[in-house]
């Protein structure tokens, strides 16, 4: 009887490995053939080793697929891997700005705009204001170039400095005017200066 228990546990278990490779190998079929959602769950997976071996860069590598399709959990969930230092340099005012983007604008659905907002004031509160003004003050294309580059790429070079077609984040269309009215903070070098 015991041999029998044995047994069929080692089967029910191999029919367990078996449904989630094929289930891994369907999401890697659609996210080949371009489905954000798949793009997602698989660095979701990657993300927290659920069914494969955790790896922060494979999972890095699906959520900026994904974020290249607009998808918002993915980019809120690559903001948790900078927040973190999950397999890229810790980054908080980077975490902070792409979980601002996503509330700001609009992205992803009810769930996400919840999972973003409480990720956003987790940093709200335990960010420096100083913290706060330099990510505010960076530009788009900055943040870009520390996305591309894994965190890695920190310089402030003249292609993503402000000027009149590169505003600072804080410059830019989403706020309103009383919002715009309370930003008196000096921006700090070099993002101070705008370039014409």
């Amino acid at each position: 009887m015991r041999i029998l228990s044995i047994v069929l546990a080692i089967a029910m278990c191999c029919d367990a490995v078996a449904q989630k490779d094929a289930e891994l190998a369907r999401f890697e079929k659609l996210a080949s053939e371009g489905d954000a959602r798949a793009m997602t769950e698989l660095g979701l997976r990657y993300h927290e080793g659920r069914g494969v071996r955790q790896d922060y860069a494979v999972a890095y590598d699906w959520y900026m697929k994904a974020i290249e399709k607009g998808d918002g959990d993915a980019f809120n969930n690559l903001g948790v891997l900078h927040r973190d230092g999950l397999g890229v340099p810790k980054n908080q005012k980077i975490a902070y700005l792409i979980f601002l983007a996503i509330h700001m604008e609009g992205m992803g659905d009810d769930e996400t705009q919840i999972r973003a907002g409480r990720n956003l004031q987790r940093l709200v509160d335990q960010l420096p204001k100083a913290d706060v003004y330099e990510a505010l003050s960076y530009t788009w294309p900055y943040v870009v170039q520390i996305l591309k580059s894994r965190g890695e790429d920190l310089k402030a070079g003249p292609d993503v400095l402000p000027s009149k077609d590169r505003p600072r984040i804080r410059d830019n269309g989403w706020w309103l005017d009383s919002e715009r009215a309370k930003m008196t903070f000096e921006s700090p070098s070099p993002w101070n200066e705008k370039k014409s």
